[in-house]
């Protein structure tokens, strides 16, 4: 229905304009992109990572099919919406700092507790 969309190809780079992917996975560090259930690439890791999903599939649209998908999706509440990358760093921040206090009470514990 629409040749050219979506990518067969897994080592395809992402944001390219090389075509969408079947699934995304977004998660705290970064995000992966499928074209089957186990082959695709993902994002290098970085510690606080805005989730900004329209920006990455707008990216992987190929240049025929962006002006569809801006006019589509550009105004639309999932595009505009600020506080998906706010609420995500927020998580990311909160995590980090989990950790950081969770190590340090462990390394407390076994010092203390000799």
């Amino acid at each position: 229905m629409f040749p050219g969309l979506y990518t067969d190809n897994a080592s395809a780079p992402l944001q390219a304009g090389a075509g969408l992917r079947r699934a995304y996975g977004f998660g705290l560090y970064s995000y992966c992109a499928y074209v089957n259930e186990t082959a695709g690439p993902c994002t290098s890791r970085t510690i606080v990572y805005p989730f900004r999903p329209y920006t990455v599939i707008a990216k992987d649209v190929p240049s025929n099919y962006s002006n569809y998908t801006n006019t589509i999706l550009h105004n639309s509440t999932f595009a505009n919406y600020p506080s998906l990358a706010r609420s995500s760093r927020a998580a990311c921040c909160l995590f980090l700092l989990g950790s950081i206090l969770l190590f340090t009470s462990l390394v407390m514990y076994v010092w203390f507790r000799r």
